[in-house]
């Protein structure tokens, strides 16, 4: 995965130092797979400006990975990332059913042996995709977390977040998607383990929040599970107007939308 937007999701109002804070966190942020994104959609007029090229001399993330091993690690290295890179595409065209070891390796113009040689079937592959855009994911939430007092800016800011992210990797976005769908099932294998795990933790983090809203007075004392799931389900309802290719607006402008739509509903008047 690529890396976030740099300045196209400022808000047209002047953003809190926190929020300026974390917005400077996800411009430098480096995804850990070091794949590139999915194809890009049409940006607002106002944020074209934005969407330069990486800076001359900036490392990629991979690049960074590799600092220190020999030619041989570095090459495998990036010939997992380029596997990946493959993998999330067709996943997410195909689905995973739909998917296949073979047509990943045509495309990577890798020979099917090669990619035993890092992932033990297509589940590992799968989970391994999964795993990477979840660190991502955690990363920058803790970030966003921290850089605000109150739970109602924490929320505001999550929501921009996951936006962010979801409209630069949509290929991962609908993966996650795949995979809520298959949390029913049994963990029948380790990897599938860990990526409940981490996909539990991120949305332990939101929970939290509302929580600590909840707990301060801010919110009204409902149950947190449920607006939790609500929250979540919002924005993978706005990131469906990214996949159709023609939301225009910013993710902050849509983020204000849900916490009109979210927040205010449950913020204690009294």
């Amino acid at each position: 995965m690529a890396d976030l937007p740099r300045d196209e999701e400022l808000p047209s109002a002047a953003p809190s130092s926190s929020l300026s804070a974390f917005l400077q966190v996800v411009q430098g942020f480096q995804p850990q797979s070091g794949t590139e994104p999915a194809a890009a959609l049409p940006e607002p007029v106002a944020e074209a400006e934005t969407s330069s090229p990486k800076p001359a001399g900036k490392e990629s993330e991979g690049d960074a990975e590799d600092k220190g091993l020999g030619r041989r690690a570095r090459e495998r290295s990036q010939r997992r990332r380029e596997i990946l890179e493959v993998a999330r595409q067709h996943f997410a065209r195909s689905g995973y059913t739909g998917t296949t070891l073979e047509s990943i390796a045509k495309v990577a113009e890798f020979a099917k042996p090669t990619l035993y040689q890092f992932f033990t079937n297509k589940e590992h592959l799968f989970h391994s995709i999964l795993a990477d855009g979840y660190q991502d994911l955690l990363g920058i939430q803790r970030k966003a977390i921290n850089g605000e007092s109150n739970a109602a800016a924490q929320l505001r800011t999550l929501c921009i977040m996951f936006l962010i992210y979801y409209r630069k990797h949509l290929d991962f976005y609908i993966l996650h998607r795949q995979f809520q769908h298959r949390l029913r099932q049994p963990a029948d294998n380790p990897w599938h383990e860990q990526s409940r795990v981490l996909n539990q933790e991120i949305r332990d983090k939101v929970r939290g929040v509302l929580a600590k809203g909840m707990s301060s007075g801010d919110f009204l004392p409902l149950d947190a599970d449920r607006l939790c799931s609500v929250f979540l389900e919002s924005l993978s309802i706005y990131t469906q107007a990214f996949q159709d290719g023609g939301e225009l607006r910013t993710a902050t402008e849509m983020a204000d939308e849900i916490m009109r739509l979210f927040l205010d509903g449950i913020r204690n008047r009294s």
